[in-house]
């Protein structure tokens, strides 16, 4: 491309397959800025102040394919930081940026081979990082440290006396392992003190109580403190509602779940239930997980029940076997 210093007028022309170029029909009384360009490289520097005539130019192109790669993950835990803005920058007009997968990965493509690249990430709720003097084709893995804040509250009964040694779970919305308790104080008061900035469900947890709420949601910041409250009553069980497929192989565990509800239909947690598989020929259940006898098939009874009142609830199902390919041919 050629740009005229006064007129601004512009021609363009393309290469050959050798390299080769002419720009035609310039106006021999300006003088032009020339630069060449392509796609997946970079352009080339501008001359300035050419006259047209017979001069010849070059031109030296540097491909635009390197790439950096990597995973961003949290200083402390290694856990991989979606969502994470990456940005590589050469400090000479070339740079890319992406933003890191569920994994945490991230690849930053179409990079010039010219310079040395600084890389700058950031996350909300995590310190600002950069890392320098990088070369295209690097991988690395990229730790960000975690701000911090405080999740603060009390639980008490419903008449308002302090409820001690409460069980109160903060469990993260986005990282699913990350999952941090504490308990209350004889005066009723928890704490989480220097929490990752996150998004949270936080409730407390009795065996043989209900609370009201059930769970706050909450979104941390930085340096901030969420104030909570939660009021419990003890409940009665009035019912176990047993949950879980009605037909199960016998080759492989399966798992159940049950609810324990209140008269008013609200859901209590129990302190301890008892499993049972009948009858005993067709295998074992053992913590909510039922384990088939590999020889039985046939019809069988899941049992949940509470040991302190004798309530239960009771799910039919059938036990089957698989065909192996030699039964199927």
């Amino acid at each position: 491309t050629a740009l005229g210093e006064i007129s601004g007028a512009t021609k363009t022309a393309t290469s050959t397959a050798s390299g080769a170029f002419r720009l035609a029909g310039l106006d021999t009384t300006e003088t032009y800025a020339v630069w060449a360009n392509a796609d997946s490289f970079t352009t080339s520097d501008t001359l300035r102040g050419v006259h047209p005539g017979t001069q010849d130019l070059a031109f030296k192109l540097i491909p635009q394919d390197g790439q950096i790669a990597g995973w961003v993950r949290e200083l402390g835990t290694a856990y991989p930081l979606s969502g994470a803005v990456l940005v590589a920058d050469d400090g000479h007009g070339h740079y890319a940026s992406a933003n890191s997968d569920s994994a945490g990965f991230f690849l930053l493509k179409s990079l010039a081979r010219l310079y040395p690249y600084t890389l700058t990430v950031t996350k909300f709720g995590y310190k600002d990082t950069t890392v320098s003097n990088l070369k295209p084709d690097t991988t690395l893995t990229v730790l960000l440290t975690p701000l911090t804040g405080k999740i603060h509250g009390w639980v008490k009964l419903r008449d308002g006396s302090p409820l001690g040694a409460v069980p109160v779970y903060a469990r993260s919305t986005t990282i699913a392992a990350r999952v941090e308790s504490t308990k209350t104080s004889d005066q009723g008061e928890f704490t989480f003190e220097s929490l990752v900035v996150d998004r949270y469900l936080v409730y407390p947890l009795k065996a043989g109580y209900v609370s009201k709420p059930a769970q706050e949601t909450v979104t941390l910041n930085p340096n901030a403190t969420v104030e909570l409250s939660f009021q419990m009553k003890e409940a009665v069980l009035a019912a176990l509602v047993l949950d879980g497929p009605s037909e199960i192989p016998n080759d492989q565990p399966t798992a159940y779940s049950y609810t324990a509800l209140t008269d008013s239909g609200e859901s209590i947690i129990l302190a301890q239930v008892h499993w049972q598989l009948v009858p005993s020929l067709a295998g074992a259940a053992v913590s909510g997980k039922v384990y088939p006898n590999p020889d039985f098939f046939g019809p069988a009874s899941v049992i949940v029940a509470d040991p302190v009142t004798g309530i239960a609830d009771t799910l039919a199902v059938l036990i089957y076997g698989r065909s192996s390919s030699s039964d199927e041919t």
